[in-house]
């Protein structure tokens, strides 16, 4: 079957409804992308006012002042102090990025020094440095850390071909995916490297510059120190070097001519290699052999399920699974998907370098009729890269009181991929029921007649983005309705005939607001109703439910309910 491109990454996503919970993923705090722990040494250039984090020299949290003093016993002005952010929504990314996969951070402001740092903040210590200091090591009251004084960058990378790797991505995905990872001061670096700008001077300041100096500095480090490493491996080994920074700035074709990034982000990862290449005491053997493991380690490829019920028709009342494979090396690789259990020859597509592909696989028969929802093991290949994916394996059966399309999964962004993991679900989300109304005509009816969705948006003090949910009924490509629900009216989106358009909602005591709102017979493909829906809350974070989709995703996957499972007095079919 040929196999269509047109997307990116993830690992297997199980049947929610079926499997129980497995571990999530919250995005990283900006603390946790400091370089060094207090037993290890810093690589610090040579500044006359160095900004680190506050952990880095050990130092708990909250505390305002501490002792600092050289080698030699001169002593150092230090001074602590906090930096918060909120962190970015999907509703406020830069222009032209793709809303939530890359994490942003916005409004930094210094708040006093109070209990623990929050999520988004970050204890910064200044420190003022002699000019005289090189060589010595820094005391942080009785703790000596050894630093590493790194030579300047500007003589050290002067031969560097410091050109913008990504010659051929379009400008605008560039340009966003620069803007939103240069809002914080630990991957700034990462977003002058792939605009090819990383060893420009900052006079006159640029526009990336961090408002707060001590920020600003922060951001400086870091970049002297990525500067110099990757100086040191150009000197080393020019195509390790190419190879590094290729993959620490990837990014990937989505389809519809759009790239996306999807670069390493285990920020441990990250600090490590750098330290390594920095090491005093390594020498150009150890460091290319230090690298080439690191580009080994990474993943050469990942796949998901997508979609649990492609390719429906009318003739063809077994759908399709669809899986798509990514492709992150700088090669056409070969893939391949196959249930576990099955004789039949596995799908095959090739998937393009630093792209993806979809491979619609089909699936054995069920062997009987099921009670509940079941899950089929598949076996998925891309090159040397493997993995087992888990897919719906038949419909979810419709029994009483009905089918609860839950729960519902967050967009999928570079960290949660990066780890295969769904973020946690941190929201009160929407209840969506999809049931049976009662008939004093049972006779009369067919098993895809009478049926209704039930929806409850809990209570909300929030107001300044509107929630809504979409519940889509009918073949994935082609549906056959959509509904829409917001605070003020459930509304259909799809003509039809004989049923209200338009339904307020109901609301309760509590502020909680309900429907029940019709299903069309004509929705049903085969006797089976494919269905989806897609959540986006008061932040514009989007949920989705069977499968978590990609930002730039435009419609959901489906799961397929049987109507027939739920009983009771049907007409005879002719």
């Amino acid at each position: 079957m040929p196999a269509r491109t047109f997307l990116i990454l993830l690992a297997g996503v199980v049947l929610p409804a079926t499997i129980p919970a497995c571990a999530t993923t919250r995005e990283p705090r900006p603390a946790d992308t400091a370089q060094a722990a207090p037993d290890r040494r810093l690589d610090v250039p040579y500044l006359p006012q160095l900004a680190l984090p506050a952990r880095a020299l050990g130092l708990p949290p909250d505390a305002p002042a501490f002792r600092a003093r050289l080698d030699d016993g001169r002593p150092i002005t230090g001074t602590v102090v906090r930096l918060a952010a909120a962190p970015g929504t999907p509703a406020a990314v830069p222009p032209g990025a793709h809303p939530g996969w890359l994490p942003t951070l916005t409004g930094w402001t210094r708040v006093p020094l109070s209990g623990p740092p929050g999520q988004a903040d970050i204890d910064v210590a200044i420190l003022d440095i002699p000019t005289d200091a090189a060589g010595q090591g820094l005391w942080i009251n009785d703790a000596r850390i050894p630093l590493n004084w790194l030579p300047s960058s500007l003589t050290v990378a002067t031969s560097v071909p410091w050109t913008q790797p990504h010659a051929q991505t379009p400008a605008l995905d560039l340009r966003a995916a620069a803007d939103a990872e240069a809002t914080n001061p630990f991957r700034r670096w990462r977003a002058r490297l792939a605009l090819g700008t990383l060893a420009q001077p900052d006079d006159p300041p640029r526009d990336d510059r961090f408002p707060d100096d001590a920020l600003e500095r922060l951001a400086q480090i870091a970049e002297e120190r990525w500067r110099v490493a990757l100086a040191v491996l150009h000197a080393d080994d020019p195509t390790l070097f190419d190879r590094v920074r290729a993959r620490l700035t990837l990014m990937i074709n989505v389809g519809d001519g759009r790239l996306a990034p999807a670069w390493p982000v285990l920020q441990a990862d990250l600090d490590a290699l750098q330290a390594d290449l920095l090491d005093p005491t390594s020498n150009p053997q150890r460091r290319r052999g230090r690298v080439s493991r690191w580009l080994d380690a990474l993943p050469v490829a990942v796949a998901w399920v997508a979609s649990d019920a492609v390719s429906l028709s009318a003739a063809n009342a077994a759908p399709f699974t669809r899986v798509l494979a990514a492709n992150l090396s700088r090669a056409d690789l070969p893939a391949s998907v196959q249930p576990l259990s099955a004789f039949e020859p596995p799908q095959l597509a090739r998937v393009p370098a630093a792209a993806i592909a979809a491979i619609d696989v089909p699936l054995p028969p069920l062997d009987e009729p099921s009670p509940a929802a079941r899950t089929i093991a598949l076996d998925a290949s891309v090159g040397p890269w493997r993995a087992r994916l888990s897919a719906a394996h038949g419909p979810i059966p419709a029994s009483p009181p009905g089918v609860h399309l839950a729960p519902i999964l967050r967009d999928w962004s570079l960290t949660t991929w990066s780890n295969a993991q769904p973020a946690p679900l941190d929201i009160d989300p929407p209840f969506i029921l999809f049931l049976r109304e009662p008939s004093d005509r049972p006779h009369t009816r067919r098993p895809i007649d009478g049926w209704a969705l039930h929806v409850r948006f809990p209570p909300t003090t929030t107001a300044d983005h509107p929630r809504t949910l979409h519940v889509w009924l009918g073949r994935q490509g082609a549906p056959e309705e959509i509904w829409r629900f917001t605070p003020d009216a459930a509304t259909r989106l799809t003509p039809s005939q004989g049923q209200p358009d338009a339904i307020p909602p109901t609301r309760d005591p509590s502020g909680a607001l309900t429907w029940r709102v019709p299903v069309s017979p004509a929705a049903a493909v085969a006797g089976l109703f494919p269905v989806a829906a897609v959540y986006t809350d008061h932040t514009a974070a989007r949920f989705a439910f069977p499968r978590a989709m990609m930002p730039w995703d435009q419609e959901p996957g489906r799961v397929l309910i049987d109507p027939a499972a739920w009983g009771g007095v049907n007409a005879i079919a002719p």
